[in-house]
């Protein structure tokens, strides 16, 4: 008795092995149901097939609520029976093993999600009734390898086909006039696709991430390209946009890396934000003239585009256009340009030039940052304002020009142009921001115009060269505060006070007047806590001495030198010789000639030339005392000069015993004790523009040094007028530009 039972549990248990395995669910588990108004469904467990019969459409369910859903990853094939008019929302969503799925020519239309992430279907014919796909349907069906749409369907629904990896090809009828956001976006197995002439547009993103696509026509019919439509189609290489084209939207083919040409056709007249960004491999592109905006980053990061043409129509250069372009090397902004916006032209290291016309009145924030190749660029006298940061980092730039419309440089807007060696400052600016020029290691000379009244912090820090600040406006408010809500006031009031310029640079300015302002001790604030935007922020009352920002007085406070350019009353202001004469007192090189009068015009003696140098050099004292001139005493002022001048091989005298005191000393024997002073260095050139210079003079090569070192000009552009005389002005003037090197 035994024996059979244990025979029949056996027998039992191998029947169970026999049978197909179901999730296990709580209570018995139904294999059949009604799925629409006339519709019933039965799943059979051995076949695996889900069948459903009767006539008229399908429930819509929502996801995960169909009632097939607790034995769904058992579902296989699914057979719709002729009568069936639609398949409901979510029908079949996630039966991952379903393979196979036929639809009768009843059907037409299939829900939205009806079969998303179905995961092992590898094909479906679509039956010619069907006339819309809807939303996902096949969203994530990534064994999908191939789809028939019939010449019925007309609209094509939003990421109908997306990610659906295996996909190779698809033909797109021709009754299709609309293809739904991200229709098929992520099908990155797709590698063509044929869009009938009867749409009209292409919507957000419906191809975008289709890596293998390589080429893609798009039809005449269509009017606008729209969002991401083609974004990271990184196989894609070329692409002809048809001339009925209109607007190609945002992103439309952004991070299109193979993407080598694109042609543009006339009928454009907008770029979208980021149009072709990333697309490393375009290398050349042409703006229509129809087109009259770009918007920002339309071309950030095209690394491969080497030269742009903007049209005349376009006005305005949206934010960031031209990014990190680092290939182009030249770019053409058309007259009708106003304004040109923050980092345009950022990173563009290959830009060596560009001109900007006289249309823009603004350049923005960082427009130039970093474009290292640029040499030298042009304000217009129509541009008002520079923006902060705008050639910050143009480590190339060697000469900079701004018009006299400007009125406003901003925060950082030259800040580390290492290559920048002198800048001229025109009349008209009132404010230059902080740190304008901070790191400029080249600059020697920066004039401050008289119309400037704020001068920010840290403005010339870290400019390790400059040796000359000239301060046109004595009542110019040196490092404007620009916060006093700190918890660190001791940093705050440092920064406050000080330009960052080395303790050698020598300030020029007028002596400060007398103020009725003079009492300039300000407190600020209270012993508490200011609310700042994300938390409290303590501070405390501190007290400010606003007297020390003036330019004199700045000076002593800090410990600069200050050498006062109205120290003399016949030194016209913004002559040539304005500041060479406030140097040469300031050093001790001279001083006046009595009454308040410096006499620049007076004619400069030889022992009044070589006592300059002299001074100018240290006052070194002669290695000998033996004097051979009898009209050099032994007391005179001039002595020294004159025995240090002879035996470094300065002057020789005009004769043995003669020096030629009280004689006049001419523009030739100047440049010549310069140059001799100099260790007489070689000419780089030997171009002499001058007729009365020539090859047998003793003065030739002094006179071709001094012009190319800006030390001095001819008096015409053929005539150097050698035998001259010189006055007290020109010779100060030329030692102030032989030994400091500014003009």
């Amino acid at each position: 008795m035994k024996k059979r039972i244990v025979s029949l549990c056996l027998a039992f248990a191998l029947l169970l092995c026999l049978l197909p395995q179901f999730p296990l669910a709580v209570g018995a588990v139904d294999y059949s149901g009604v799925c629409g108004e006339n519709l019933t469904w039965s799943f059979d467990p051995n076949t695996r097939t889900l069948t459903i019969e009767g006539s008229g459409a399908m429930t819509d369910y929502e996801y995960e609520k169909a009632p097939w859903r607790s034995f769904k990853k058992s579902i296989q094939t699914v057979l719709l029976l002729d009568g069936v008019t639609s398949i409901g929302e979510y029908a079949f969503s996630s039966c991952k093993g379903l393979t196979s799925v036929t639809i009768p020519d009843g059907v037409t239309s299939i829900g939205n999600d009806a079969f998303f992430y179905c995961t092992g279907l590898t094909s479906v014919t679509l039956p010619d009734g069907v006339t819309s796909i809807g939303n996902s349907v096949f969203y994530n069906c990534t064994s999908l390898t191939s789809v028939t749409i019939p010449d019925s369907v007309t609209s094509i629904g939003n990421y109908a086909f997306c990610d659906c990896t295996g996909l190779t090809s698809v033909t797109i009828p021709d009754g299709v006039t609309n293809i739904g956001e991200g229709a098929f976006s992520g099908c990155t197995g797709l590698t063509s696709v044929t869009i009938p002439g009867s749409v009209t547009s292409i919507g957000a993103g419906v191809f975008s991430g289709c890596s293998g696509l390589t080429s893609v026509t798009i039809p005449d019919s269509v009017t606008s390209i729209g969002y991401g439509a083609f974004s990271r189609c990184t196989g894609l290489t070329s692409v002809s946009i048809p001339d009925g084209v209109t607007t190609i939207g945002n992103r439309a083919f952004s991070d299109c890396t193979g993407l080598t040409s694109v042609s543009i056709p006339g009928s454009v007249t907008s770029i979208g934000n980021d149009a072709f960004s990333h697309c490393t491999g375009l290398t050349s592109v042409t703006i229509p003239d129809g087109v009259t905006s770009i918007g920002t980053y339309a071309f950030f990061e095209c690394t491969g585009l080497t030269s742009v043409t903007i049209p005349d129509g376009v006005t305005s250069i949206g934010e960031g256009v031209f990014y990190s372009c680092t290939g182009l090397t030249s770019v053409t902004i058309p007259a009708g340009v106003t304004s040109i916006g923050d980092y345009a032209f950022s990173s563009c290291t290959g830009l060596t030039s560009v001109s900007i016309p006289d249309s823009v009145t603004s350049i923005g924030e960082g427009v130039f940052y970093s474009c290292t190749g640029l040499i030298s660029v042009t304000i217009p006298d129509s541009v008002t304002s520079i923006g902060s940061y705008a050639f910050s980092y143009c480590t190339g730039l060697t000469s900079v020009t701004i018009s006299d419309g400007v009125t406003s440089i901003g925060e950082g807007v030259f800040y580390s142009c290492t290559g920048l060696t002198s800048v001229a400052i025109p009349e008209g600016v009132t404010t230059i921001g902080d740190r304008a020029f901070s790191t400029c290691t080249g600059l020697r000379t920066v004039t401050l115009p008289k119309t400037l009244t704020e001068l920010g912090y840290d403005a010339f820090r870290g400019c390790s060269e400059l040796k000359t600040l000239i301060v046109k406006n004595p009542d110019c408010l040196v490092c404007e505060s620009v916060d006093y809500y700190d918890d660190s006031f001791d940093d705050l009031i440092l920064s406050a006070e000080s330009m960052g310029i080395p303790s050698s640079t020598v300030i020029y300015g007028k002596h400060d007047a007398a103020r009725e302002d003079a009492d300039q001790i300000h407190t600020f604030g209270e012993t508490g806590h200011w609310v700042g935007y994300s938390d409290e922020i303590s501070w405390k009352r501190v007290t400010i001495d606003f007297t020390n920002r003036y330019a004199e007085n700045y000076a002593k406070v800090h410990g600069y030198s200050f050498f006062p350019t109205n120290a003399f009353r016949d030194v016209e202001e913004d002559s040539y010789y304005e500041i060479p004469v406030a140097w040469a007192v300031g050093m001790g090189i001279t001083n006046g000639t009595g009454g308040g009068k410096f006499s620049p015009n007076k004619t400069c003696t030889r022992e009044q030339v070589v006592t300059f140098l002299w001074r100018a050099k240290g006052c070194p004292e002669p290695t000998g005392t033996n004097n051979p001139f009898k009209d050099v005493p032994s007391d005179a002022y001039y002595t020294k000069a004159v025995l240090w001048a002879v035996e470094n091989g300065i002057t020789n005298g005009k004769s043995k015993t003669k020096f030629g005191v009280g004689d006049a000393c001419t523009r030739g024997q100047v440049v010549t004790f310069l140059w001799r002073a100099e260790g007489e260095p070689e000419p780089t050139s030997a171009a002499n523009p001058f007729k009365d210079v020539s090859e047998t003079d003793y003065f030739y090569k002094a006179v071709l040094w001094a012009v190319e070192n800006g030390i001095t000009k001819g008096t015409s552009k053929t005539k150097f007028s050698p035998a001259k005389t010189c006055t007290r002005g020109e010779v100060v003037t030329f030692l102030y530009r032989d030994l400091v090197g500014a003009e």
